[in-house]
């Protein structure tokens, strides 16, 4: 995630490259804008897939505490979700 110049925040997701898995790839071409809430602590984006749709929730806990939440529905209906905490050192 980061500011952009028009002072939105922007995330872009990356995992390990299927092809080359000492290198990480982008999971699309441009940046996705979060969404604002009426929480400002909160905000999400989206992804479809061919075979999904897949939201991330990011959540400021407080100064030095950051959550995603990453849920994900398959068009088999199976559904996976997980979050992952951070702590700013």
């Amino acid at each position: 995630m980061w500011p952009g110049e028009d002072c939105r925040l922007y995330a872009k997701a990356w995992s390990t490259c299927e092809n080359n898995s000492t290198r990480d790839c982008s999971w699309g071409a441009r940046p996705k804008e979060l969404q604002a809430t009426p929480d400002r602590n909160f905000r999400f984006f989206s992804y479809n897939w061919n075979n999904a749709d897949e939201v991330l929730q990011v959540t400021l806990r407080d100064s030095a505490h950051l959550s995603v939440w990453d849920h994900t529905e398959y068009t088999s209906g199976r559904n996976v979700s997980f979050t992952v905490w951070m702590v700013k050192d």
